[in-house]
């Protein structure tokens, strides 16, 4: 039970770090100002944790 407690309340941390660590990996965002924006609309192909496919 402490295992699934642990994992529940760390969840959301580990999300918003990958969400600010993702693009820099990528050359993408190299500054807190600024965002990433796609061409073409996400499919199931993307790892995102809620990526958005329909805008």
């Amino acid at each position: 039970m402490r295992g699934v407690d642990a994992f529940l309340k760390g969840i959301q941390g580990a999300s918003v770090r990958e969400l600010i660590e993702g693009p820099k990996a990528i050359g993408a965002n190299t500054e807190f100002n600024k965002i990433l924006i796609f061409e073409e609309l996400m499919d199931s192909k993307q790892i995102f944790l809620t990526g958005n496919t329909s805008t």
